[in-house]
């Protein structure tokens, strides 16, 4: 016996709401678009959704890559919901065999000890119940506080990806951020709300992410490019850009040279889309004035986002 093995695989579902890109599709029809692979499951939605859409996918770890096509491979060969991780939280599932999901069980670990048995979090989220007294708990804080550790996350993401955060604000930003979740009316129907709670998705088709309530048609492998941003050869190819918040992980010299280069590169009309989770800088600003930022509809497509990660989202159109 030795020590646990770190999986290559850092993200298993991807943690963004597909509508998000779904609006923009919609008000811009993109031709060709680029996303961020991550767990795959928007990516999947919008194949689904818009299946003349060229999509295709950068990521520069290749187990994310890999990830997608045994996504595409399960579909295909007519797996049951529960390789997905619907009704299951078996670690091996396709929804909760990355790293960032080991965070979660840690988590729900936490919450089994000391805050609320996940027999009692299930039923309350397939019935609605209220939350009230969970969250008034004294451990429930405390669950947050060592989950979200600062050390734990550079860990497991290393020092990126809380470089430009306040140091220590993790836990409080998640707590808030699934507190939200567990006020709102669609509770029980928020697939991301609980898949951090449950480590599964509940039994439902209601509560089921997009892209397995309706899984596209064509599951062939998407074109890939094994690559950061910035290794990229071109923009020039797509009408729309979705960045995910991997800007949060770059620093400013990565941002700007990013955002110039998409500026050089993208069409007049062509759209930039970007979420951001607990960074304090003025990201849309880096992307100004070559695009244009509306803040009423980044406002209204913060309001659609409802995997509960972000707080804020940013579309921009080419000049």
């Amino acid at each position: 016996m030795g020590t646990v093995t770190r999986s290559p695989l850092q993200f298993a579902a991807v943690r963004e709401d597909p509508r998000i890109e779904r609006t923009l599709i919609l008000e811009h029809a993109p031709r060709r678009a680029l996303l961020v692979a991550s767990g795959g499951c928007t990516a999947l939605a919008l194949r689904a959704w818009f299946p003349a859409l060229a999509i295709e996918l950068v990521d520069p770890n290749p187990a994310q890559l890999a990830h997608v096509e045994r996504k595409l491979a399960a579909l295909a060969a007519g797996a049951e919901p529960a390789a997905f991780n619907v009704g299951t939280p078996d670690p091996d599932g396709l929804a909760e065999c990355g790293n960032f999901e080991r965070l979660f069980r840690a988590f729900r670990a936490l919450l089994d000890l000391f805050v609320v048995a996940g027999d009692e979090r299930r039923l309350r989220l397939e019935t609605g119940a209220g939350w009230d007294d969970v969250v008034a708990h004294p451990y429930w804080p405390v669950a947050f506080a060592l989950a979200f550790a600062d050390p734990l996350l550079v860990a497991m993401f290393g020092p990126d990806a809380v470089q430009h955060a306040v140091p220590g604000s993790y836990p409080a930003y998640f707590q808030r951020r699934i507190e939200l979740g567990l006020a709102a009316p669609d509770r029980s129907s928020n697939p991301w709300l609980h898949h951090v709670l449950l480590g599964h998705y509940l039994a439902s088709p209601a509560a089921w992410p997009p892209y397995l309530r309706e899984p596209p048609r064509d599951l062939t492998p998407f074109r890939a490019h094994r690559a950061t941003l910035l290794e990229l050869e071109s923009f020039a190819p797509y009408d729309l850009v979705q960045l995910s918040n991997v800007p949060d992980w770059m620093a400013d010299a990565a941002c700007d040279e990013l955002a110039r280069r998409m500026a050089q590169e993208m069409r007049p009309g062509s759209v930039v889309l970007f979420r951001a989770l607990n960074d304090p800088r003025d990201l849309v600003a880096r992307w100004s004035p070559s695009f244009a930022f509306d803040p009423g509809r980044d406002a209204r497509l913060a309001d659609l986002e409802r995997s509960l990660f972000y707080d804020q989202v940013h579309a921009g159109v080419h000049r």
